[in-house]
């Protein structure tokens, strides 16, 4: 009964429960699918055609990238961003945003495709461009959404229009196996949701601006100058490398393992990721306070990551032979670093919501410029050295060097030593280390590819039972003891 009567609460920590419920079912949903799509698609076309989507959708990103500047976070960081005019300057922004790029990607498709010496990827580009224009034309009434914490709506648009551009990739991919199937459920994803952003949220452009709106949306998109576009050099620079000096197969086989390694991160970043922008921003005022949610949550993700990734790593092998086909796990060793680097970058997040909640986005920039920096100076003969397992490697060189730097930075803003912050990850070290000795000793010891991967599952599943149980009284006095907003404890 005392439950119920939580969940019913309106407290901005009964809202999170709720919110996290409702992200986290539509994001297994959708995640869900795309993987069951990825299974039946390995199946049906060549790694070749995976390996041209990689280069469409990098070059995708990379357009969306150049001049991205956090409308979505301007939206539900500023106190006024739920209101009429506000939202009009988004649109406008957006949509004109939006035009352009479509409009600039129109016309580079062919050089793009010269660079890669694939004449068919000019269509396929110009075709995928378009998908840039439906997110410019997006209503950011959904980023209100997200401000008040109300996500019913937002996990049906944007995990819904997901699901149906899955289900449409898996049948044309059926009746015409090519790349091209993944192209147009890529672009109809992105009409979907722009069809149902207006259905729920609409709003009436008008051509009169609010200056007030204006000066400050501008004024934040100052601190997200150049961020995402070196975010985006960061995340597709081995793509972009692998294109030119690895086979297609190569670059195939890479992306899907991948895509794998990403599903944890995106499945955060699709569940608690929307939740915690709002709630930090509440406390954007309060350093000592958002400095421990900082730590907790990251305490958190490291308690219950750590474990998993040492399983996902040490099963490398079964996971990419059952999911995807045996020639995938040609790329194991590939895929079992990329699970390291993403852990890593995920245990980031906090960090990087904490400068965006306080208005500071520009701290996190100086940590992405020298990660691409350390990027950029790594791939090319990371990748001649090793392929696709010199790519991983270099991701968590560049990732782990820089964030010595992000580090320094967080210790300046909320005045957190970095020993203290290193204390974060000592319980999922612990717990790591107790579960990665039976998994290699049961990994060595078992042939079969179905019985290891069990056994993976059986040790993750005991890891996390393990972690809830050490959790358990702070969980109750959060949920009954207390109504402070904190997200993790």
């Amino acid at each position: 009964m005392a439950v119920m009567e939580f969940v019913k609460s309106q407290g901005l920590w009964a809202r999170c429960v709720r919110g996290v419920a409702v992200l986290a079912s539509g994001s297994v949903a959708e995640r869900g699918a795309r993987l069951l799509r990825n299974i039946v698609l390995t199946r049906l076309l060549a790694p070749e055609q995976f390996g041209l989507m990689a280069l469409v959708l990098a070059a995708n990103h990379l357009f969306e990238a150049m001049t991205e500047v956090g409308v979505r976070q301007a939206v539900v960081q500023n106190k006024r961003g739920a209101s009429v005019e506000y939202l009009n300057v988004a649109w406008w922004f957006s949509a004109i945003r939006g035009l352009g790029l479509c409009l600039l990607g129109w016309m580079a498709a062919p050089w793009l495709a010269a660079f890669y010496e694939e004449p068919g990827l000019t269509q396929m580009l110009r075709v995928a461009f378009l998908s840039m224009l439906f997110n410019g034309l997006t209503s950011p009434g959904l980023f209100v959404l997200e401000k008040q914490l109300r996500f019913g709506w937002v996990v049906l648009i944007t995990q819904g229009a997901g699901l149906l551009g899955t289900i449409l990739s898996l049948i044309l991919a059926v009746y015409y196996p090519n790349v091209w199937s993944l192209v147009i459920g890529f672009v109809a994803e992105a009409a979907f949701c722009c069809i149902g952003s207006f259905l729920v949220c609409p709003i009436k452009p008008k051509l009169r601006f609010d200056r007030q709106a204006a000066v400050e949306l501008f004024k934040f998109s100052r601190g997200m100058v150049g961020l995402p576009i070196l975010t985006y050099l960061f995340l597709q620079a081995d793509i972009f490398v692998m294109g030119r000096l690895c086979s297609k197969d190569t670059l195939g086989y890479y992306s899907m393992a991948l895509t794998l390694a990403c599903m944890p991160d995106l499945l955060f970043s699709r569940t608690v990721g929307p939740l915690v922008l709002p709630v930090f921003s509440k406390m954007q005022e309060q350093k000592e306070r958002l400095r421990e949610n900082i730590l907790r949550m990251t305490r958190g993700l490291y308690l219950f990551g750590l474990p998993t990734m040492v399983c996902l790593a040490v099963f490398a092998q079964p996971i990419l032979s059952i999911i995807y086909g045996n020639n995938y796990a040609q790329v194991h060793w590939a895929y079992a670093l990329l699970n390291i680097y993403m852990l890593f970058f995920t245990a980031g997040r906090p960090i990087t919501f904490g400068y965006m909640a306080v208005g500071r986005p520009e701290l996190h920039r100086s940590f992405t410029i020298l990660r691409v920096v350390l990027m950029v100076i790594g791939i090319y003969p990371a990748v001649l050295w090793g392929g696709p397992t010199g790519a991983a490697v270099i991701r968590i060189v560049s990732l782990s060097l820089a964030g010595i730097w992000q580090l320094v930075n967080l210790r300046r803003l909320l005045d957190l030593p970095i020993r203290r912050y290193a204390d974060t990850a000592m319980g999922g070290l612990l717990l790591a280390g107790t579960v990665g000795i039976p998994a290699l000793a049961w990994r060595y010891w078992v042939d079969a590819p179905w019985l290891q991967l069990l056994g993976g599952m059986f040790l993750g599943g005991l890891a996390w039972i393990v972690g809830i149980w050490t959790l358990r009284e702070k969980i109750k006095h959060r949920l009954f003891g207390s109504k402070a907003p904190v997200l993790v404890n």
